[in-house]
């Protein structure tokens, strides 16, 4: 009988259901895309000079931002931002000018000293995490350790974003690449990954982030047309069941 009754006991309240199921939006801060859920893939792709980057440096700014600071309302969200930088020529600098931006254009802001505005631009700063890849298999590797990454900014705040700044970035590398590096070894199974196997294992891996870290994904990608007009650079990274995609 004991056995019967611990079998009809609820796994769980409503409560706690509804805490586990219930997703709230996150907001970008970018007119054409104001939110984005845990789980989804934003995939933002055009030539080069359309300002893809510019708009990873936004939506940075509106995560990092305090929500209020020394009594006025910022409009922030005081969260951690991870970028994954493929071009490795990401613009900190661009980045901290937008902070101060923001701040020195807040209404009321003309209590605030610069030296105020400088403390706040360099303490949501602070929650901007910069990771550098130089190939595909730099990139599998950073995501396979992304999880000490993640658990430290959880630890000390909030993270619901990653950025990927250009995810055909090594689209020519990859191409001309003849065998894979020394260090593109599968110890467990004694084989040498090969590059289809890397975007496989990428896409994986980024479906495993955002689907356990409940974390959405923007990513950019420049797209280059061929003579019949296709896009030559087709994505291969991402590849989840909610991507949305913008030509911009």
């Amino acid at each position: 009988m004991s056995d019967l009754l611990d079998f009809l006991k609820p796994d769980e309240t409503a409560a706690q259901f509804l805490a586990r199921t219930h997703v709230e939006p996150i907001s970008t801060g970018l007119f054409f895309a104001t939110s984005i859920r845990p789980g989804q893939a934003l995939e933002i792709c055009g030539p080069s000079g359309t300002a893809k980057s510019e708009i990873l440096i936004q939506v940075t700014a509106t995560r990092i931002l305090s929500r209020h600071w020394q009594g006025l309302h910022v409009g922030g969200h005081s969260e951690h931002i991870v970028l994954y930088d493929l071009d490795r020529k990401f613009d900190g600098i661009r980045l901290y000018h937008v902070l101060l931006t923001r701040l020195r254009n807040l209404p009321g802001q003309e209590q605030l000293r610069e030296d105020d505005v400088n403390a706040a631009a360099k303490e949501a700063f602070g929650r901007f995490h910069l990771v550098q890849c130089s190939s595909s298999y730099n990139l599998l590797a950073a995501l396979k350790t992304a999880d000490d990454l993640l658990q430290a900014c959880e630890e000390t705040g909030r993270i619901q974003i990653l950025l990927l700044d250009n995810i055909a970035a090594f689209y020519w590398l990859d191409r001309a690449t003849t065998e894979p590096p020394e260090y593109a070894h599968d110890t467990e199974r004694d084989i040498q990954i090969g590059l289809q196997q890397a975007h496989a294992c990428i896409a994986a891996e980024l479906s495993k982030l955002l689907k356990e870290r409940r974390l959405a994904l923007i990513a950019t990608r420049h797209s280059a047309l061929s003579a019949g007009g296709f896009d030559r650079m087709a994505s291969s990274y991402v590849d989840t069941n909610n991507d949305l995609n913008l030509q911009a």
